[in-house]
């Protein structure tokens, strides 16, 4: 499912941005075009998740110590 999702966002690239890519030697395969086109929503992801489980650890570390 995700091999075709791929192919689907290569065929919408441009010429231009597929010649941009090539250029920068960034065009290597098209996990990497979908990552570098998603690159921010990602980081967003990771900094969410890093709070999450932050949070979480500290819930658990306040339970032991009988504070909470």
């Amino acid at each position: 499912m995700q091999a075709s999702l791929l192919n689907n966002y290569m065929k919408k690239l441009t010429p231009k941005e597929l010649e941009k890519l090539e250029e920068r030697g960034k065009l290597r395969d098209s996990v990497e075009i979908w990552v570098d086109k998603h690159n921010h929503k990602l980081e967003l992801l990771r900094t969410c998740t890093s709070l999450i489980a932050a949070s979480a650890s500290t819930l658990v570390l306040l339970k032991v110590f009988g504070i909470l």
